[in-house]
């Protein structure tokens, strides 16, 4: 707008504001990117910051409501990242979910093969990111370095720590801005032994990038978690049964002794009933009730019922034979 200047006043009255952002397209919203412009134009054949505006119930009713608002606020000229980060983190119950995924500082300069100079240049760098890390309470496990040659080439060594660094000047543990800079070095060291030899080192850009920043709480479990061999031991005996039913049961005994032992026992005033014999059992006797059902529901009394069936099955199959024509004259 205005060119050649780029420049744009905008009034602070409302209605200047809405006439300057309304034919906007969706896309000058600072926080909509190409993800988030292809879904409102997929859902809500939205392109411009006035339908946005008028298709304000679809967008509540489409997205989350840290989202939702974030959208309505920026329709109507409202766009404040704070509040959007305090909405989110009201809705899922924590700033975790915004967390950074990764913070970097890089400088371009003349292309130098100085040793001393890159090293001085990537101390500054490292400096100023510690100071960011530390005023946002992150803490990296990842380091990057970026380095840029004066052939415009891109080399790139990243390092990963067990534990994480932490900046925080109040923490025992806290590392100095020299660990950072001792890393760095040390991965400016790895990329300049790769490229000695070709066409030397002459480096016009480097750049530091941390990473995987662990949380104060950890929500992901290691693979250490589920490679743990199991402490507790598995049950024995039947494995379709319950682990109150593994005990060992005397199958042998005859489902009629069984019956007579319940007949000769008198119940308590509180008790329960085997469903199979009526025997009667305390009511806080678990295993012995299990152990008896057990019983009751023996391998021999199950091969009973099913000779009987069998029996059964025969004699309704000889009912069903077909009678040849020598049948009718025996």
């Amino acid at each position: 707008m205005n060119k050649p200047n780029g420049q744009y006043f905008v009034g602070p009255k409302e209605k200047e504001i809405q006439d300057f952002i309304r034919p906007l397209p969706i896309r000058k919203v600072n926080g909509i990117g190409r993800v988030m412009e292809k879904t409102l134009f997929g859902a809500c054949g939205i392109e411009t910051v006035k339908d946005l505006f008028d298709a304000c119930a679809d967008v509540q009713f489409l997205f989350k409501e840290a989202t939702a608002n974030f959208l309505l606020r920026a329709s109507i000229g409202y766009s404040d990242c704070n509040k959007h980060r305090e909405d989110a983190d009201d809705e899922s119950g924590g700033a975790d979910v915004l967390q950074r995924k990764g913070i970097s500082h890089e400088r371009t300069f003349a292309p130098t093969s100085s040793w001393s100079e890159l090293c001085n240049k990537l101390s500054n760098i490292t400096q100023s990111l510690v100071e960011d890390l530390r005023q946002r309470n992150l803490m990296p496990k990842t380091v990057t370095l970026k380095v840029k040659l004066a052939s415009f080439d891109i080399l790139t060594r990243a390092v990963t720590r067990n534990v994480a660094l932490s900046f925080d000047q109040n923490s025992t543990q806290s590392a100095s801005a020299q660990d950072l800079v001792d890393i760095a070095v040390t991965l400016l060291k790895e990329a300049k032994a790769k490229t000695d030899g070709k066409s030397g080192f002459s480096v016009r850009l480097l750049g530091v990038r941390c990473s995987n920043f662990q949380l104060e709480k950890e929500t992901q479990f290691s693979m250490d978690r589920y490679c743990q061999k199991a402490t507790v031991p598995l049950p024995t005996g039947n494995p379709y049964a319950s682990p109150k039913r593994n005990a060992k049961v005397d199958s042998t005994k005859p489902l009629a002794s069984i019956q007579e032992e319940a007949a000769s026992e008198t119940p308590p005033s509180n008790h329960v009933c085997c469903p199979m014999c009526n025997k009667s059992f305390l009511s806080d006797e678990n295993d012995a009730i299990n152990q008896h059902i057990d019983a009751c529901l023996n391998a021999s009394t199950v091969r009973e019922l099913c000779r009987e069936e069998n029996v059964c099955a025969d004699e309704r199959a000889k009912k069903k034979k077909k009678k040849c024509i020598n049948d009718f004259f025996s």
